[in-house]
């Protein structure tokens, strides 16, 4: 009986927790603004709106939190409010702990208030006071344009937040932080200060002459940006987005922004989580020496940086097209990044500099695994001598499994890959030789383009043999040149296929380790790329598929689906018989494949069982 007692009290334990969870979403506070609404203007529903946002923030940093805050379609300025001075440049929304911040409302004047879409009902947080920017298509025109000079430097501002502070569906424009000839850095559409730590979704930041978002969160906090775009900024650092201090970003879009370097975005210091974003068309050049990085500039992160599934396309610098990865200026050795950023699953199409038409990398260590290169190039400015179309490296350590590198040219040399080595101060001031470590496994290269080094072009300091390379189970397939050695690199190469196999290797200091399993063959690909005219640079590339014909089965993923060959490439089962098979689908003979598919679910089955 007492048992039963026991367990007689739970439904009205479960009626009372109901109860008090009720009461407690019930009293969660709305506060609604809408600039034309005409009631009492007191927050407490659609018709009684606050016009302005300065009081709704007024009205929540005061209430039991949390708050959220509706915001209809409009305009709103953050120098109008409660104990605001109209045209105060240092005016800005500031964020509030546990206080949600949604725009994109239809408000009052449409049939039903409560309806969101943040495309259709734009609600803009705008830095332009006096309502007289001019509309520049250009966002080099920003930065000396006289109707921006007495727009506020920061539109919205967040000090001391947490990730339960929300900032949703919201356009902010119109940040200025160019004073004479001078940049303020510490300035944006949305300023993230050293302790804080919120949330950014659905947000678009646009024609800002600042960064879209500043953010300098100096502690363990991590601010997170999802689903935002940033487009038409210009900035010193980062047009898009700049700082230091811990972020992770999600689905967001980096497109058209300009700065003197980390065009799309510029990031130094703590991790950097980048997922399914991407950088498009932009720009890091102008004034400054640096110019580096025109979608992205990433240096001194920490450990666990990702950058996973992203996109880079047509973005442009002097150094780093796609992406500038550590620090390349002189520095001590000690400053060189042991920490590595992994780099999977990404794309780099048509992007281009000097050096490093996607990716430069200086000091650094990355691990880029999956990825794609194509038509990435060194052709920024004709009159000047690049390296490097798709990826050029310097004192660093890189690692490269499974990725594609199809089309790329360069105008001197390494077409797809330039490794440079050279001398780093050391310890009390000494310079000493410092290396590069490159490792090729299950790569694909076809179709590269240079004067010398298609594949891989070094250029070693030659008082030290330090540079290496190591070379397995990938396919080159570029026509000549594949690899330029003048210095005396230490390259092994083994269960390679390389057309035209040692004869296209330039290795006066014979230096170069041809080991076992090497073979020189057709790698009868499905669909092998090729420029339109070889002997013209500015001639369209026609990609192709990589996938090794089978007569057991090759994926096709024009269709989704697996199909028959009526031949079956002697790169199937040619890998390293010490390299695991993966993910390739049986039958797989129990051996790794050459080229870029070996080793995944999409690699061509072995007609033998």
């Amino acid at each position: 009986m007492r048992e039963r007692k026991y367990l007689s009290i739970w439904p009205a334990i479960l009626v009372l927790v109901a109860i008090l969870c009720t009461n407690a979403i019930a009293t969660e506070k709305i506060i609604y603004v809408d600039d034309d609404a005409v009631g009492e203007n007191n927050g407490s529903s659609w018709e009684n709106a606050y016009i302005y946002l300065q009081d709704a923030l007024f009205d929540a940093n005061s209430a039991e939190k949390p708050v959220e805050i509706r915001i209809a379609q409009g305009v709103y300025t953050p120098d109008i409010g409660i104990g605001i001075t109209p045209g105060d440049r240092d005016a800005s929304f500031q964020l509030i702990n546990d206080v949600t911040i949604k725009g994109g409302y239809a408000g009052i004047g449409e049939p039903d208030p409560d309806v969101r879409n943040a495309e259709l009902y734009k609600t803009i947080l705008n830095g332009d006071l006096a309502d007289n920017d001019i509309r520049l298509d250009n966002p080099k025109d920003l930065r000396d344009e006289p109707s921006r000079t007495d727009n506020c430097s920061r539109v919205i501002t967040a000090t001391t937040s947490d990730p339960n502070t929300i900032l949703d569906g919201v356009v902010v424009k119109g940040a200025y932080s160019l004073y004479g000839s001078g940049l303020l850095r510490r300035s944006g559409g949305l300023f993230i200060d050293e302790d804080a730590s919120i949330t950014v979704q659905n947000c678009t930041f646009t024609e800002n002459s600042a960064s879209g978002i500043y953010n300098e969160v100096l502690s363990s906090s991590t601010s997170t940006i999802i689903n935002c775009v940033f487009s038409n900024n210009i900035s010193y650092e980062g047009g898009g987005i700049s700082g230091i201090g811990n972020i992770h970003i999600v689905r967001c879009t980096f497109e058209d922004n300009l700065a003197f370097s980390g065009g799309g975005m510029r990031h130094y210091g703590y991790r950097i989580l980048l997922e399914g974003c991407t950088f498009a068309r932009n720009v890091a050049c102008c004034e400054a020496e640096a110019k580096y990085g025109g979608g992205l500039y990433v240096d001194y992160f920490s450990e666990d940086s990702k950058i996973v599934d992203c996109i880079f396309i047509e973005n442009i610098a002097g150094q780093g097209g796609g992406a500038q990865i550590g620090y390349p200026g002189p520095m001590p050795v000690s400053k060189r990044s042991d920490s590595p950023i992994l780099m999977s699953g990404c794309t780099f199409i048509r992007n281009n500099a000097i050096y490093g038409g996607a990716i430069r990398q200086d000091l650094s260590y990355l691990d880029i695994k999956n990825c794609v290169f194509l038509c990435n190039s060194t052709l920024v400015d004709r009159s000047v001598t690049g390296a490097g179309g798709a990826i050029s490296t310097s004192n660093s350590k890189t690692n490269l499994d499974n990725c594609i590198f199809s089309g790329n040219y360069a105008l001197e040399k390494g077409a797809s890959l330039y490794a440079k080595g050279s001398r780093i101060m050391g310890p009390r001031g000494v310079w000493r030789p410092f290396e590069f470590a490159l490792t090729l496994k299950n790569c694909t290269f076809r179709g590269n383009t240079s004067p010398i080094g298609q594949t891989l072009s070094c250029n070693s300091d030659k008082t030290e043999d330090l540079d290496s390379t190591v070379i397995t189970n990938c396919i080159l397939d570029n026509g000549s040149n594949e690899i330029h050695n003048p210095d005396g690199s230490g390259i092994t190469i083994s269960y390679t296929n390389l057309r035209g196999g040692a004869d296209n290797i330039y290795d006066p200091c014979e230096a170069l380790i041809w080991s076992d399993g090497n073979i020189d063959i057709d790698a009868l690909f499905a669909d092998p790329g090729y420029w339109a005219d070889a002997d013209d640079p500015n001639a369209v590339w026609i990609e192709g598929d990589y996938h090794s014909k089978s007569q057991a089965g090759r994926y096709d993923p024009n269709s989704g689906s697996w199909v028959i060959d009526d031949v079956t490439s002697l790169c199937i089962d040619a890998g390293d018989p010490n390299s695991p098979v993966g993910d390739e689908p049986e039958p797989n003979g129990g051996r790794i494949n050459m080229g870029a598919y070996g080793g995944t679910a999409e690699a061509s089955k072995s007609p033998a069982n």
